[in-house]
Formats: C-alpha cells, structure tokens, sequence
C-alpha cells in the first residue's frame, strides 16, 4: 500500500489538490492523476469539475468511482454554512448489488481524531480536566509501573502525538485481552488497561517530538472516562453528537451483517477486495475507539464541520472560538494541532486549512476544512486499497475545482 501505516495516515487538503500522506501534511505538489481509461500510458479523458448546485455532483463520483473500480464512494461539500453539494455512487458490498446512498452511513477511521480532541476541549472548559493534566494525575497508582518520561506529559502532548509513544499500540502483554471480545471486561476497563500497559513501554523518543500513532487517543480516552466515570462513547455521544444532531453517528462499522443495509467495508487481500460483514472482523477493537472508531453520514459530518468552520472564523459553538482556534493550532514544530493536520501556505485559501484522514484497512476517509474559505470536504469510500486512495485523492482535486469555479 502506498501509506506503511494505513490507519496512521494524515491527509492534507489544497485549494489545487488533495494529498495523502503518512506521519504529516501534505506537500503541496499534484500528483498527475493514474492512468485508466485510456489505455497504458494515456492520460484519462478531463473532467469538467462544474459548479456547486449544478446537479452534477453524483455524475462526478460515479465517473471516479468508476474510473478506479471501486465499491462505492461519496463526498459532501459544505460551503457557507450549509451543504453545497452531495454525492454517492457504487453498492454496499461486491456481494450485493444493494447501492450507496447518501444517507449511508461510512466508517471515517482516524478522522474521530479530532472529535476525542474536540470532546477532551468541551471537559476543559468545563473544568472537568485541563491541557496540562498528566496521565499520573488520573492514575498516581500507576506511579511504580509508569515510565518516568509519561509522568509529565500532558493531555497536549498526548493529542499531539508528542509524547513518545510508540507507533505500535498492540505491543502491550496484555494485547489478546484488550482485543478479544471474548475475554473478561468491558470496554472501560479495556481500555485502561491499554493505556497503563501503553505507558510502561519505553518511549521511542523525547516528549515533544512527533511520531503519529494511536497510543495517545487510547491514553486519553481513558483518562477522560476515569475523570467524569462515564465510557468514552457515552461523553461522546451525550457531550457532542447529541448537542450537533448527529443523530446518525456511532460506533464500529455500521450496518447488519447479512441484510446490506448499510456498507460493508472491503478488505484488500493479495489483490483483491473481499467484503467485511459488520462484527469484530469489520473494525479495530472497541476499545480503540478514541483513536478511529466512528462512523457516520455525510449530513451529520457536515454539522460537525459546521462547528469547527464556525469556530475558527470567531464562533463560539461546543466550545468557544478561543478553544476551537487552540485546537487548530499546531503543537511546537510540528504541522499536526489536536485531531487536525495543519497547513498555512496553500494559496488561495486565505488562511491556515485543516486536514485528517483515517482508514481501519477496510474503508478510507479524507476530511478537510478551509476556514478562511468557509468551506469543507468529505470523501469517503468503503475499501482501503491503493485505487481507494488514488480514487479519493482525483475526487479531492475535482471538488477543489468545483469550489473554485463557484468562487
């Protein structure tokens, strides 16, 4: 695959192009779209992008999901403060012929990123924890077994990916438990257990250099259902969801298995997809899920844009605009803010552009937001290959246009 960490994959949105990248934001430089189409080595026939609310944007998906051979994809636009345009094209699964709809429901990965930073701001302002709290503050019985290093890092650091925490979160001795649906515990429990174990590793370097990995979000996902005794999903939902109307928004892959009311996700196997029926094969283990375990539809993902355009533009919402504004901030030297990948040279796009992309090998989702634009983009698909990526990439840059030409 083109990401050596496919679920750590950050994605960086641009007013000329979007592009995928590992561990930081994108460059800047459009990639020539991949050959299909038009045979070996001929480009494939131009796309006229259109304008918004030009009833062409189902047309537009189709022609990408069909020119990389996907299942299904979608996109919403958001664009001054409602949705601009929305698509969706392809089935549910390769094993039925039960088509997308809008109203889907698609598992966005590592995108739930910035929805646990956002939860963590609504509890700092309600004084429930704060920036600075430390792991060792939640847990001073886990003083004897804590590495040195983590008893000073901080719910930044950790959101951040600036705490030395190793890439590989399933390097714990107690991995088989956490993981196993089977075994003893519930999610709360698991979950804990995950980040103690998490935070007796060796840090694979100094608190305040970046590595993109999964082990903060598990570490304060915990550390916000120790302070307030409530599960992860649960704040998520009553603090968050609730509040947005997201009322279709929740938790592992969607859908029932068997009855295709809902997308599957694909795996990609020596090749070829092979559709994932909803149950524990379909998602990473629940007690990941402050790291990437959220799905949901494109009109509940636009309310949370809503809210985050809003508040990078001075209003307050969840939170107030000084809060939304910290959160897109990037941490010391590095791109990445809380939950957001952060780029603020992109012309055209009158300020700073937020960007994430999350996938748990089985779907793949891109997220941007253009504040100064008042503009934000969705892509979903439900399969994770190299065509998931490339298709999601050629849509990014279509949208882009379509934005522009409606400028």
């Amino acid at each position: 695959m083109k990401s050596s960490h496919i679920r750590n994959a950050i994605f960086a949105i641009s007013i000329l192009v979007f592009v995928a990248a590992c561990g930081g934001g994108g460059s800047g430089a459009a990639p020539q779209p991949p050959p299909s189409g038009g045979g070996p080595g001929i480009p494939p026939s131009p796309i006229d992008p259109g304008v918004l609310g030009d009833g062409r944007m189902t047309e537009l998906v189709e022609t990408i999901r069909d020119r990389h051979d996907l299942p299904a994809l979608a996109a919403v636009i958001v664009n001054g403060g409602q949705i601009a345009d929305q698509g969706a094209s392809g089935v549910r699964s390769i094993t039925s012929g039960a088509a997308v709809t809008t109203t889907d429901r698609w598992h966005i990965g590592s995108v739930t990123k910035a929805m646990t930073a956002t939860l963590a701001a609504i509890l700092v302002e309600q004084s429930v924890i704060s920036w600075d709290t430390t792991p060792l503050d939640i847990w001073p019985e886990f003083a004897a077994s804590m590495h040195p290093q983590y008893a000073s890092v901080t719910v930044v650091d950790l959101l951040s990916h600036q705490a030395g925490l190793r890439v590989a979160v399933d390097t714990i001795p107690s991995i088989s438990e956490v993981v196993n649906p089977a075994r003893g515990g519930g999610v709360v429990s698991k979950r804990r257990l995950w980040a103690k174990e998490l935070l007796e590793l060796t840090p694979v370097n100094a608190t305040g250099g970046f590595l993109y990995t999964n082990a903060g979000y598990i570490i304060v996902g915990s550390m916000l259902e120790t302070v307030t005794g409530s599960d992860w999903e649960t704040l998520m939902t009553d603090l968050l969801l609730g509040p947005l109307g997201m009322t279709s928004t929740g938790f592992g892959a969607p859908g029932t298995s068997g009855q295709f009311d809902q997308p599957y996700g694909h795996l990609d196997e020596t090749g070829s997809l092979v559709a994932i029926p909803p149950g524990p094969d379909a998602d990473n283990p629940p007690a990941l899920g402050p790291a990437g375990t959220i799905h949901t539809t494109l009109s509940d993902y636009a309310q949370y844009m809503f809210a985050h355009l809003e508040g990078e533009r001075g209003i307050p919402g969840l939170v107030s605009a000084e809060t939304f504004q910290f959160l897109h901030t990037p941490v010391r030297n590095s791109s990445y803010a809380l939950g957001w990948g952060t780029d603020n040279n992109q012309p055209g796009t009158e300020g700073p552009v937020f960007s994430h992309s999350g996938s748990n090998g089985r779907w793949w989702a891109n997220a941007g937001l253009a504040p100064g634009l008042n503009v934000g983009v969705l892509t979903v698909t439900n399969a994770a290959n190299d065509a998931a990526q490339d298709g999601s990439e050629e849509l990014g840059q279509l949208l882009v246009q379509r934005i522009q030409n409606s400028q």
